[in-house]
C-alpha cells in the first residue's frame, strides 16, 4: 500500500476515535497570513492569580497542542522509516544479486548504500522524508519541553501561593 493511502488509513482511524477532537483555535487566534503568536514569557511572581491561571491554561494549551503533534510527526517519521527500509533492502538484494551474477566484485558497505540511493529515486525521496520528520520531530520536541518547563514552574508558584494562603487562614 503506498504511503499516501497509509496515512490517509491511519487518519480515518484517528478521526473515528470516540472522544472530542481538540480545537486550539479559542486558545492561540491566528489570522491567515500571520505570524505565530507569541506568548509573553513574564516574572511569573509579579503577576495576579488571575493572570497566573489565565497563563497556565495557555502554557497548558499548548503543551497539550505540541503533544499531539509530536505524536503525529512521530507516527508519520515511522511509516516512512518503514517504507525506506523494506525498499531499500529489497534494492540492495537486487543489486547484490545482479552482481554475483555478472561476476563483479562485492561492494562494501558504503558502496553498496550509495549505489542503492543511486538506483531509486523514491528511496531519495523517502530519505528526504526521513530527514524533514526528524527535523520537526526534533523542533516540537524542544517547543514541548519549554512548555512544560513554563507550565511546571507556574504550577509551582500556584502551588506555593495556595499553600501560603492556606498557613494564613488557620
Amino acid at each position: 500500500m503506498p504511503p499516501v493511502k497509509t496515512l490517509g488509513k491511519i487518519s480515518k482511524y484517528v478521526n473515528s476515535i470516540p472522544i472530542p477532537r481538540l480545537s486550539f483555535e479559542e486558545v492561540f487566534k491566528i489570522e491567515e497570513g500571520e505570524e505565530r503568536p507569541k506568548l509573553q514569557v513574564t516574572k511569573l511572581v509579579e503577576l495576579s492569580d488571575e493572570e497566573l491561571q489565565t497563563t497556565l491554561y495557555h502554557y497548558g494549551a499548548g503543551k497539550a497542542f505540541l503533544e499531539s503533534e509530536l505524536s503525529d510527526i512521530e507516527s508519520k517519521t515511522a511509516l516512512v522509516e518503514d517504507i525506506f527500509n523494506d525498499l531499500f533492502s529489497t534494492t540492495s538484494y537486487e543489486i547484490v544479486e545482479r552482481r554475483e551474477q555478472a561476476g563483479l566484485k562485492k561492494l562494501t558497505r558504503e558502496e553498496l548504500k550509495g549505489a542503492v540511493l543511486t538506483e531509486s529515486i523514491d528511496l531519495e525521496r523517502y530519505k528526504e522524508q526521513l530527514r524533514e520528520g526528524r527535523s520537526r520531530q526534533i523542533l516540537i520536541e524542544g517547543e514541548l519541553k519549554s512548555y512544560s518547563s513554563l507550565y511546571n514552574s507556574i504550577s509551582r508558584v500556584i502551588t506555593l501561593r495556595t499553600f501560603d494562603k492556606k498557613e494564613y487562614n488557620r
